[in-house]
């Protein structure tokens, strides 16, 4: 099976496609929480932080689906 990746705005060739699927996906009644992006200081890692900024967001938002976008 060959995968291909495509990077989508909205000037692409599948943007109505790809906002419908999103809709479809993640309607606002699911009333999530979303973690796009999450640094740390270098001095700072492996201390903690990180697992503590996760939890400050559980805690402000307990009735909400968490949602954490990692890259690794």
């Amino acid at each position: 099976m060959k995968l291909n990746t495509e990077c989508i705005t909205k000037n692409s060739r599948f943007w109505k496609e790809v906002n419908a699927l999103v809709k479809e996906a993640f309607p606002p009644e699911e009333d999530l929480s979303y973690l796009f992006f999450l640094a740390i200081d270098p001095l700072c890692r492996s201390m903690g932080y990180g697992s503590r900024a996760i939890e400050t967001l559980r805690e402000k938002y307990p009735d909400k689906k968490q949602v954490f976008s990692c890259h690794i």
